[in-house]
């Protein structure tokens, strides 16, 4: 058996694994959901949520960053590099009704729930960081597929809202799942407090 052998070996029988139900986990809000959870694949699904996140910004004139790609480690996910050309970690994190999940149907969320929610994931996110609190900011990026909300909701939701600031996290940005009337994907950047 030579090289290429091997490698359509594994390529099958990882594409097999992919495929088989008792590996998908969840039917609700499975747009950003990648079925393959080893490290490499984690990695694929979370740099390729990266690229979604920088292409809607660069669909509105920003172009701060340029994807690295996985970082391949526990932490952080993924590596894009700043404007400047220094190396920014970027943390990748669902947001996720639980209830729903459980039972596989939308429902709706109110402000306080997402508020809260978003609030959450920076603060159990900022607990990791390089160099402790006085080292290098990351970058959250917190993605969702819950049907119910859209970029018009959740841009009266987040009206004048000011979010509790991690000491580790320079920015954090929420990214909702593709919307075919915009053709693409809409983000918003969360307001930290000061």
């Amino acid at each position: 058996m030579d090289d290429d052998e091997i490698l359509y070996d594994e390529i099958l029988a990882h594409l097999r694994a992919q495929g088989d139900k008792k590996h998908q986990r969840r039917t609700h809000a499975t747009f950003f959901d990648w079925y393959d959870r080893t490290p490499f694949g984690r990695g694929l699904a979370e740099s390729g949520i990266v690229d979604e996140l920088l292409h809607a910004m660069r669909a509105h004139g920003c172009i701060d960053y340029r994807n690295l790609g996985a970082s391949g480690e526990e932490w952080p996910d993924v590596w894009v590099q700043g404007s400047d050309g220094k190396r920014v970690a970027c943390e990748v994190t669902a947001l996720l009704d639980k209830t729903a999940l459980h039972i596989s149907q939308a429902r709706s969320w109110t402000a306080t729930e997402l508020v809260d929610q978003l609030q959450a994931r920076i603060r159990t996110k900022g607990l990791r960081s390089l160099g402790g609190p006085k080292g290098d900011k990351s970058i959250l990026l917190i993605h969702t597929d819950e049907l119910t909300l859209n970029a018009e909701n959740v841009a009266v939701m987040l009206t004048d809202v000011s979010f509790e600031k991690a000491s580790t996290i320079g920015r954090v940005f929420l990214l909702l799942s593709y919307d075919p009337k915009r053709g693409g994907y809409r983000y918003f950047e969360l307001q930290l407090a000061a």
